[in-house]
């Protein structure tokens, strides 16, 4: 099995990625017995395929079998601190000239797009597949640059330029096609939310 590295940037070649079943996360590895980190990882839908990537994604968005112990550390870890890096990341933005009398949920958005706090996903070809005229052989770890995709100049005008009144394609940090984060609604809400009490707490509401 061939084992080369591919970095893919563009936000059209991102999505093609996440939206093909030909490419699958990295297994977990490591002890799998409970309650080690790898047992965690081997146990929650972001790290699995196919049958268990279905079941495991259920437990999280509503009721499921006995992984759903797993499923919500998975959820509690993980949103606790890519929401708290997201909050981290939006206040600075949120305090320049151009975010000033914009929604709170736009400025997250724009935030997400421009400052991913996740800026990598990846995957590994279980079979070979094709990527924009390229050959992918079976076996390759592909490294999805969500920064660059989110700013990809042939989807977003001006992507170097932050702007929270952008009405152009979706950003791709949480994900997209056949695995979009679960709780991507949920920590866009709470981050906004928490900007909005700093904001007025810091600046006498603006």
């Amino acid at each position: 099995m061939d084992n080369t590295d591919l970095l893919v940037t563009g936000h059209a070649d991102v999505t093609a990625v996440l939206g093909d079943a030909r490419f699958t996360v990295p297994p977990a590895l490591g002890d799998a017995r409970p309650p080690s980190l790898a047992w965690l990882r081997r146990t929650v839908c972001r790290f699995s395929e196919g049958a268990d990537h279905e079941r495991r994604r259920a437990i999280v968005v509503g009721p499921g079998p006995d992984e759903r112990v797993a499923g919500r550390i998975a959820v509690l870890v993980q949103a606790c601190e890519a929401t708290a890096a997201l909050i981290r990341a939006t206040l600075p933005y949120a305090r320049r000239p151009e975010s000033r009398g914009r929604p709170a949920g736009r400025v997250v958005a724009e935030t997400l797009r421009f400052d991913p706090p996740v800026p990598v996903m990846r995957r590994v070809a279980a079979e070979g597949a094709r990527l924009n005229g390229r050959a992918i052989p079976r076996g390759t770890a592909v490294t999805l640059d969500l920064r660059a995709a989110n700013r990809d100049p042939d989807v977003f005008e001006e992507p170097g330029r932050f702007d929270p009144d952008r009405r152009e394609h979706p950003h791709l940090t949480f994900g997209a096609g056949r695995r979009p984060c679960p709780g991507g609604g949920h920590a866009l809400e709470l981050a906004a939310g928490v900007v909005e009490a700093v904001l007025h707490a810091t600046e006498g509401g603006r």
